[in-house]
């Protein structure tokens, strides 16, 4: 058998590799490159068009969660095994180490005595948890306040109750709300290319304000909500919204008041939350206070002239940046 080729034969298979190799030629190596940086790049667009897309959800449906409305609480009833241990060690505190049968009368003792133990202690505990229903329903400010308060405070947009009272038979809660600028909506929202896929194009100025105005809506009416399921006394919710912009060019501007109006307990409580319009609801409660202006409709802010209360607030905040 040879283990040789003829002479002249590999020249000729070379030769040959070689065809097909002229001008425009890509490596295998080349056009994965090519076609990796094309995926990487249409890749990172879904994901943009993804995470814009999941912001403006979250911005514009905040009215739509579910708040459960509050209830008469009920106490656990405690763990009892901590309780027979104190008892028992109570019981066999002077008792010899020997004295197994006494000790096993007194651990029998412990578990009988460690039930009622748990039975007075959850009674005791469901007669605070019935005491301070009571304030609740009865309107008392700091019950009212303590609810709306801890109701508050995973919100997405801080909020807070500054006043609870009484005003011609209404039962009613003042809550303040701080929102940002214009910023919090995104430059571009998604859309469709002409051959149907999707894309990102820029927003007007004039689209960008209206998102906003949709989306501090439906911020106000989630905390409208959610303050009238766990207050049950409230009657009327008083909103304020201050807005805070730290690119504002004064410190006037830095945070201003751009909303207020009242929301009826019974107003509110016949909306359908799947069909309302967030934006016309904020400009239909009554005694809306809101501005737009120019021709893009810029959300301004308000004069604080007439309400010295509200001013004091608003200066509070300046100073501290956070709600009182």
């Amino acid at each position: 058998m040879t283990l040789w080729a003829t002479p002249g034969s590999n020249r000729r298979r070379r030769s040959g590799s070689r065809v097909g190799r002229g001008a425009g030629y890509a490596s295998p190596r080349a056009v994965s490159l090519t076609a990796l940086q094309r995926q990487a790049a249409a890749a990172e667009r879904e994901s943009e068009i993804r995470r814009i897309s999941a912001l403006e959800q979250a911005l514009l449906t905040q009215h739509l969660a579910d708040f459960p409305p509050a209830h008469p609480p009920v106490a656990p009833m405690p763990d009892v095994n901590p309780l027979i241990a104190a008892r028992f060690e109570q019981a066999v505190k002077d008792l010899p180490a020997l004295a197994l049968r006494r000790r096993s009368k007194a651990k029998k003792w412990a578990k009988e005595a460690a039930q009622q133990d748990a039975v007075q202690q959850q009674a005791e505990l469901q007669a605070r948890y019935d005491a301070a229903w009571r304030l609740l329903l009865n309107h008392d400010p700091a019950a009212v306040h303590d609810a709306l308060e801890d109701a508050f405070e995973d919100n997405q947009h801080p909020a807070a109750c500054i006043d609870v009272g009484y005003e011609n038979g209404v039962r009613y809660a003042t809550v303040l709300i701080l929102y940002g600028p214009v910023d919090l909506v995104p430059e571009r929202r998604p859309a469709l290319t002409p051959t149907g896929r999707p894309t990102l194009h820029k927003r007007t100025k004039t689209d960008r304000n209206d998102f906003y105005v949709s989306a501090l809506a439906s911020t106000v009416l989630a905390t409208v909500k959610e303050a009238f399921a766990v207050a049950p006394s409230v009657t009327e919710l008083r909103v304020a919204v201050l807005r805070k912009d730290p690119q504002a060019d004064s410190p006037q501007k830095f945070l201003e008041w751009i909303y207020a109006a009242r929301f009826p307990r019974d107003w509110v409580a016949g909306f359908d939350w799947h069909s309302i319009d967030p934006a016309e609801v904020l400009l239909r409660a009554p005694e809306a206070q809101f501005e737009r202006k120019g021709a893009a409709g810029n959300v301004v802010g308000l004069p604080l002239d007439e309400d010295p209360d509200l001013r004091s607030i608003v200066e509070a905040v300046r100073e501290s940046g956070e709600l009182p």
